[in-house]
C-alpha cells in the first residue's frame, strides 16, 4: 500500500488518490497511534523491518547491499556478486525506460551478517535491440 492509497492523508494535506479509497481501519490506527510522515521502505521485507527497529538507514545496517542507478533507454544488463559468492545478473531496463532515464534503487542482496562486504559490479553486455550497456551508479548502498 502507498502513500496515497488510503483515506489517512501521509503527506502536508489530502490528494485526489486519498479521497478514492474508504479505509476506516488506517483512520483508527491514525488516530489512536503514531502516523509516520517521513517514512520509507525497500523492496524486501527484511531491510525495511531492521530500519524500523534500529532507525538507521537500510545503507547503515550491514544486512542490505544495493545500488542506486539512474535507468534509460540505453540501460544494460550487469553481473554482480557479493563476497566473492555466486555471480548473478540483473537487466537494468524497466518497462519505463523507454523515453526516460529514471532513479531507481535496487536491492541486490538482504538477509546479510552486520559486516563489512565486498561488492563487484560489471557490465555483463548489451541488452538485446531495446537497449544498450549503459550502466550509471550514482550510489552504492554500503555500510559505512
Amino acid at each position: 500500500m502507498g502513500w496515497q492509497d488510503c483515506s489517512v492523508s501521509f503527506w502536508i494535506k489530502s490528494t485526489e488518490f486519498n479521497k478514492r479509497n474508504h479505509t476506516p481501519n488506517m483512520e483508527g490506527l491514525a488516530k489512536e497511534g503514531k502516523k509516520f510522515t517521513y517514512a520509507y521502505s525497500t523492496p524486501v521485507y527484511s531491510p525495511t523491518r531492521i530500519s524500523l527497529l534500529t532507525g538507521m538507514n537500510p545503507s547503515h545496517h550491514g544486512v542490505t547491499k544495493g545500488i542506486a542507478i539512474v535507468s534509460g533507454p540505453d540501460a544494460g544488463i550487469i553481473e554482480y556478486r557479493i563476497d566473492n559468492g555466486k555471480t548473478k545478473t540483473l537487466n537494468l531496463l524497466t518497462k519505463w525506460s523507454s523515453s526516460l532515464h529514471l532513479p531507481w534503487y535496487l536491492i541486490l542482496a538482504d538477509g546479510l551478517q552486520s559486516a563489512k562486504h565486498k561488492l563487484e559490479v560489471k557490465i555483463s553486455s548489451i541488452n538485446g535491440n531495446v537497449g544498450g550497456n549503459a550502466c550509471r551508479i550514482i550510489h552504492f548502498l554500503v555500510n559505512k
